[in-house]
């Protein structure tokens, strides 16, 4: 998912207690997933905070952009 270069990250504006991420992307298993999470820059972490298939709607705005 990470590695698609596809894939489009954004910040999570209503995530108000941390940094957080929205990354679209196309998973290993040629799933369009929306993932939340954050990064830890100093120790080269990512956290998953979420993770789902994208609905119909977010799907074709996914495409568009692409």
């Amino acid at each position: 998912m990470f590695a698609d270069p596809l894939s489009i990250t954004f910040d999570d504006i209503y995530s108000t207690s941390e940094q957080r991420y929205l990354t679209i992307g196309q998973s290993i298993n040629q799933k369009l997933l929306i993932i939340s999470h954050t990064d830890d820059d100093h120790n080269h972490v990512v956290r998953i905070i979420s993770a789902r298939e994208l609905t119909s709607h977010e799907r074709q705005q996914y495409e568009k952009k692409r």
